[in-house]
């Protein structure tokens, strides 16, 4: 699952602060028409639903996809920018919906320092810079498409039944009594044996294991389009020093917190269906095989719970805190957490229950990665030579 928000842009001010307290200002500056507009392909996402942050947030997608979360103050002056209007025009309507006082000269800080700059407006005599790109902590790179965007929506469109809640308590019911069944009646150890001895079973099991990997980025796409959001390319990339598949369900921000939580799940819940399949086939036909690659896809299963990596583990946690990337928060609770230091601004802003969860999340997550790291770099020299 790829789900990526730039959380780099600078902040709008808070109010009162100098760019949007200027009473007085010439009727010059009023009445200059500066021609900025909304940059082409810039998607109005709304408001960041279940957003963990205690000031209402917003979230506009440029037209490369990068999602992008402004403050309220920011979202209104890309509501509002008309290249026709003149400025004091425009900063007149955002003053009225925000409820305080913006200047004309404020306005200008705010499109050309912070709008402009994001690649979400242009301007008419400059030429736009070039639109930053979130690179987002431990994620994905060297990605390459699979499946285009339009050949995964109506395949997730044809799936979205699959989540038909009386079918999703079916199928949870079906994977816990399919363990059972494969606990009681499974010989693992012959399993095993029979691996060993017929090495190109190794061969046929990853085979299986990479089908099963494109089924599960299916059931990602499939949730996101039972929300409503529309889903994008699947593709494969590298993460960390492994590839790895991932499908775009950056439009599943549009939804709601249980939207977006399903849709971080539904890759573990197409592997359930394929849990099913293999188990049955074991059942019936006794093979060893079938029986490895269920056991195999389950330990896989596992590890996409861990919410220490990029995994479904990771995003749904975020989701629960509502604070989409939990890496940009480490330096500012390592940084809250020294004696002495205030908290810094990155921690203040979060509610309290969404402050807990990622301070808990970084004081957990910093000292196994320094471990898990450290471990790797330790025992390097031996996987070299």
């Amino acid at each position: 699952m790829d789900t990526t928000v730039n959380h780099s842009a600078p902040r709008a001010p808070e109010a009162g602060a100098p760019t949007v307290a200027r009473p007085v200002e010439s009727d010059d500056e009023r009445d200059v028409v500066e021609g900025w507009q909304v940059a082409p392909g810039v998607a109005d996402l709304g408001a960041a639903h279940g957003s963990g942050l205690t000031a209402r947030s917003y979230l506009v997608r440029r037209d490369d996809g990068q999602v992008i979360q402004l403050s309220e103050l920011l979202y209104l002056v890309l509501c509002h920018l008309d290249p026709g209007r003149a400025t004091g025009d425009v900063a007149d309507a955002i003053s009225l919906d925000f409820g305080r006082r913006l200047s004309s000269e404020g306005l200008r800080h705010l499109v050309q320092a912070r709008l402009i700059p994001l690649g979400l407006v242009t301007a008419t005599d400059l030429d736009p810079p070039p639109a930053p790109r979130a690179k987002p902590l431990l994620s994905l790179t060297f990605r390459g498409t699979l499946i285009p965007a339009w050949v995964v929506r109506p395949v997730a469109s044809g799936l979205a039944w699959c989540y038909a809640t009386p079918l999703v308590l079916g199928v949870s019911a079906g994977f816990v009594a399919m363990d059972v069944a494969l606990v009681r009646q499974g010989d693992l150890l012959n399993a095993f044996e029979q691996l060993v001895a017929t090495p190109v079973m190794f061969l046929l099991i990853l085979l299986v294991l990479n089908v099963a990997a494109l089924v599960h980025e299916l059931g990602h796409a499939a949730a996101c389009r039972y929300g409503g959001a529309a889903p994008g390319r699947i593709g494969v990339g590298v993460y960390i020093v492994y590839p790895a598949y991932f499908t775009d369900v950056t439009d599943a921000y549009r939804l709601s917190r249980a939207g977006r939580i399903r849709t971080d799940l539904g890759g573990l819940y197409f592997n359930a269906w394929t849990v099913l399949a293999l188990g049955a086939g074991y059942l019936v036909t006794g093979s060893p095989l079938l029986l490895l690659t269920t056991a195999m896809l389950q330990v896989q299963m596992v590890q996409q719970l861990v919410p220490a990596v990029r995994f479904d583990g990771y995003y749904v946690l975020a989701d629960i805190a509502g604070v989409p990337d939990l890496f940009v928060r480490v330096g500012p609770v390592l940084r809250s957490l020294l004696p002495g230091r205030p908290p810094d601004p990155r921690v203040v802003e979060l509610r309290p229950s969404a402050r807990r969860t990622v301070v808990a999340w970084v004081l957990v997550v910093v000292p196994l990665l320094t471990f898990a790291f450290g471990w790797l770099i330790w025992t390097l020299p031996f996987f070299i030579h």
